[in-house]
């Protein structure tokens, strides 16, 4: 995959978290203090120049109200979207 595929697929995913932190009326230093992170990492997720790991997905995810976007999927913090075998 090329660098600047990689690049939108980083801003599509920023626009969907920025777009649900000002939803939630959020600022980036309230968003980032929840998960344990900087204000600085927060704007570069948002601008696409970052991307977090998956400990910080999963905590942006829940601070979000289960409600981040990655290429059209929709993240949920319940059981509902597992197979038998994940639940168990």
């Amino acid at each position: 995959m090329s660098k600047n595929m990689m690049k939108k697929r980083r801003q599509l995913f920023g626009t969907a978290v920025r777009n649900r932190r000002i939803e939630m009326n959020l600022t980036q230093e309230e968003l980032a203090e929840a998960i344990r992170v900087s204000p600085t990492f927060i704007s570069n997720i948002e601008t696409g120049d970052k991307f977090p790991s998956m400990d910080n997905m999963f905590n942006l995810n829940d601070a979000l109200g289960g409600e981040c976007i990655i290429l059209g999927v929709k993240f949920q913090t319940s059981k509902e979207h597992l197979t038998k075998d994940e639940k168990e």
